[in-house]
């Protein structure tokens, strides 16, 4: 009988041992035991650690007022986005044109803006000047208007100074898109067939123009505008051409009301005016 008691003691010692050692031999889920954690939260560490030393570091060495200030971007161009990438280069035959021709400009801009748009160009152009560059500069702008519908015909031609201008010209420009008006029209720009301020002057000088102000004909300038700040450094606007008041005044059609900002009034045609033809129509 007491053998039978030592037996069943030395039983369930053996079973308390056998759950002892498994519960040991469990390891927790989630973690991974061994040197191989230890090793990475060391290197972890010791990155903060050398990150928080290279900033200090940075921190001392750049100016107050540089490390608060982020760096600012330029602003985008007056009237166009900014031209795709990679930009082609112009396709021209002769190396040293000068004279270009602006084409799909919108028509309900005006040559104060198309101005507006060339000194922008120039004055970009002019800051990231290199030693031994050309300054951008153009001293001819003709944007051709119809006079009845009070709207431009959509291209125009500009004089730069010179054949490196008028690449750089092409290159900020061709290609983009206008953000004004709500058009979706893409500037293509391409070798006029006049070259050269002399022949240009020298085309315009005999026309005529009947129209009511003479921002609508063709502007010499002299000096150069170069997109200066100033405006007294700015070249001075001398027109060519010959401008004539229209014996008749043109007609006031819907669509000249529009373009002009005023209400359109709407009603039967006045008689002894003529319906405007379709060549006077804006392109």
């Amino acid at each position: 009988m007491f053998w039978a008691v030592d037996v069943d003691d030395e039983k369930k010692q053996a079973q308390a041992a056998a759950i002892a050692g498994a519960a040991q031999s469990v390891k927790p889920r989630g973690r991974k035991a061994g040197p191989r954690r230890g090793m990475q939260a060391q290197q972890h560490r010791t990155g903060r650690r050398r990150s928080r030393e290279l900033w200090r570091r940075q921190a001392k060495a750049a100016p107050a007022e540089l490390a608060c200030e982020p760096a600012a971007r330029s602003p985008s161009p007056a009237f166009t986005t900014r031209p795709p990438t990679p930009r082609p280069a112009p396709e021209w035959r002769d190396p040293q044109v000068t004279t270009v021709m602006i084409r799909n400009i919108p028509n309900r801009l005006k040559p104060a803006e198309m101005m507006q748009l060339l000194d922008d160009h120039c004055a970009r152009e002019n800051r990231k000047e290199k030693a031994g560059d050309v300054p951008a500069a153009y001293d001819f702008l003709y944007l051709p208007m119809d006079f009845s519908l009070c709207c431009n015909l959509g291209y125009a031609f500009v004089n730069l100074t010179s054949a490196q201008a008028a690449r750089g010209l092409h290159a900020a420009l061709h290609g983009a898109r206008w953000t004004v008006f709500g058009t979706n029209k893409v500037i293509d720009i391409c070798a006029a067939r006049i070259q050269g301020k002399r022949a240009l002057v020298k085309h315009f000088s005999n026309s005529t123009f009947p129209c009511a102000t003479d921002d609508w004909l063709p502007a010499v300038f002299s000096p150069p505008r170069d997109g200066a700040a100033d405006p007294s450094v700015a070249g001075e606007a001398t027109r060519v051409g010959t401008r004539v008041t229209p014996a008749t005044p043109l007609p006031a059609t819907p669509r000249a009301q529009r373009l002009a900002g005023k209400p359109v009034v709407r009603g039967r045609r006045q008689r002894g005016v003529a319906k405007p033809s379709s060549a006077t129509r804006c392109m």
